[in-house]
């Protein structure tokens, strides 16, 4: 394999992490804000107060989605760049 090619699949690799990285700290707060807002959601019906239900209902499916599109953006990444996958194996 040519230097130039090895430096391309490290690139790539390094990018990958860093996506990685990056998408893993999206889902974390993604992750946050639904269970701010469930807890919200379940102080509301069990204060009786109906007033703020269906928003914190349509901020948790919108984020349940959201965190959806990321785990499936994780999954891709994971399948194209495992972990523990050394540039010795990709060379």
């Amino acid at each position: 394999m040519s230097e130039q090619h090895q430096a391309a699949v490290l690139a790539d690799s390094m990018q990958a992490a860093y996506f990685r990285a990056y998408l893993a700290e999206e889902r974390a707060e993604l992750q946050r804000y639904l269970d701010e807002h469930v807890r919200r959601l379940q102080g509301c019906m069990s204060s009786g107060s109906t007033r703020l239900v269906g928003h914190h209902r349509q901020c948790i499916r919108s984020t349940e989605n959201q965190l959806r599109h990321v785990d499936g953006m994780l999954a891709r990444l994971d399948r194209r760049f495992p972990e523990g996958q050394t540039l010795a194996a990709e060379l």
